[in-house]
């Protein structure tokens, strides 16, 4: 890795990677990216050196020692009725059938995009996900889920295509609609509340753990319980058959 970056910064020997060394590779070879996207390729490359670290390869980590900006964490829930009712009620095209993807199929915005004509099975109700991100090594990357009955409906009234995606978007643009059609709306959310929507609205239905984790596609339960948000409402509801 060393040796290819002094490649880049035209012979100059480099024997650490640092701020410096990044921003001049930045500015002499990827001019074209953002500063976010410089954020994300610095946090790469501190990766890479931790894993060096750990196998000897590498003796000092030299970005231990800085800090980067990151946005403040906000915590995840699941949507409210009235907030899934008011998206539903406002979103259109892509942004409405990838948000009836999140609610109904727990799908992440990497799923809606990968998704294709052949991936809906009207014959057998069901919905394939292919090369799904999974959580840990081990997780499935195809995987087939029942269709929900309000996802069959809307699936039903589109004209699918084979060989041709569901959702002509990249992965980013489709985020950014989605993430507009929530601001219209007024739910202060992302895509990925749905997920945690889908899951904790099964939990609350008193669905087993271990189907509940075969439908989000998690390699463990443990994961699943992260995304699985408990209504105070579903919590007296549950207390109040002691007797």
């Amino acid at each position: 890795m060393l040796d290819i970056l002094t490649q880049f910064m035209g012979g100059k020997k480099v024997t650490s990677i640092g701020v410096p060394e990044c921003d001049q590779f930045f500015s002499t070879c990827l001019t074209h990216l953002h500063d976010n996207s410089k954020e994300l390729y610095r946090a790469v490359i501190s990766s890479i050196w931790a894993w060096g670290m750990k196998r000897n390869f590498a003796s000092k980590n030299p970005w231990s020692e800085i800090v980067f900006k990151r946005s403040p964490k906000t915590p995840r829930r699941c949507l409210k009725q009235h907030e899934i009712d008011s998206l539903i009620q406002g979103a259109k095209g892509s942004a409405l059938l990838a948000i009836m993807l999140g609610l109904y199929a727990g799908a992440r915005v990497g799923d809606c995009v990968n998704l294709h004509g052949e991936d809906i099975d009207f014959a057998n109700k069901t919905i394939t996900f292919r090369r799904r991100k999974g959580s840990r090594e081990g997780s499935p990357r195809v995987q087939e889920i029942p269709l929900h009955p309000i996802l069959l409906q809307v699936l039903s009234k589109i004209p699918l295509i084979s060989n041709q995606p569901l959702i002509p978007h990249k992965k980013t643009y489709l985020g950014i609609k989605v993430a507009n059609a929530m601001k219209e709306a007024g739910v202060n959310a992302t895509h990925h509340y749905l997920r945690h929507t889908f899951i904790s609205n099964m939990a609350e239905k008193q669905a087993g753990m271990a189907q509940i984790s075969q439908l989000a596609g998690h390699s463990s339960w443990n994961i699943t319980k992260r995304y699985t948000h408990i209504s105070q409402d579903s919590l007296r509801e549950t207390i109040g058959v002691l007797q």
